[in-house]
């Protein structure tokens, strides 16, 4: 999976929200405070920092980012902490652009997924689109009619986008 990805995931995907799914949190000047939920306390020592989108905990010295929170929490390793955090974002109300969410689906090869979250996007007409043609990330769909035919809708000739180089 590529750094780009991941960092779309971090963005996508707020820690005091996902946190306090699972917490009971309290904001504390800038922070949230809450007990831990990886050992047992009754003076909370649970942190979170919505400005870094991480989390400490002065227990048992946990911490890390949602990515970190998912495993711990879920006993799962990074690749299913990414898959928690990809559906868990393209259920939600409101997300960030469908080609954020495609990334992730592209990263763990779920093609079809991927052109889905682009159509959604698409037809909201996400400003952020426009790199879909160029992401190194896309390769995979370039032979795929459909993404071809999204990267024609917002306005771009994929045979010049892709005969750029950019996304290499």
């Amino acid at each position: 999976m590529s750094q780009d990805s991941r960092a779309l995931v971090l963005a996508a995907v707020d820690v005091v929200e996902l946190i306090s799914q699972t917490v009971a949190l309290k904001r504390r000047g800038r922070k949230y405070l809450g007990l831990c939920p990886f050992h047992t306390e009754k003076t909370p020592s649970f942190t979170v920092d919505p400005v870094k989108q991480a989390f400490y905990c002065f227990g048992c010295k946990a911490s890390g980012s949602v990515f970190d929170f998912v495993m711990k929490r879920d006993r799962v390793e990074f690749r299913e902490a990414l898959e928690i955090l990809g559906e868990a974002v393209a259920t939600r109300g409101s997300y960030t652009p469908g080609d954020a969410i495609a990334h992730v689906h592209v990263a763990l090869h779920a093609h079809e997924d991927a052109i889905r979250e682009l159509e959604r996007a698409c037809a909201e007409r996400s400003s952020s689109l426009h790199f879909v043609g160029i992401a190194p990330e896309f390769v995979p769909l370039r032979s795929d009619e459909r993404f071809l035919s999204i990267v024609r809708t917002i306005g771009l000739e994929p045979e010049k986008v892709f005969a750029a180089n950019v996304a290499r």
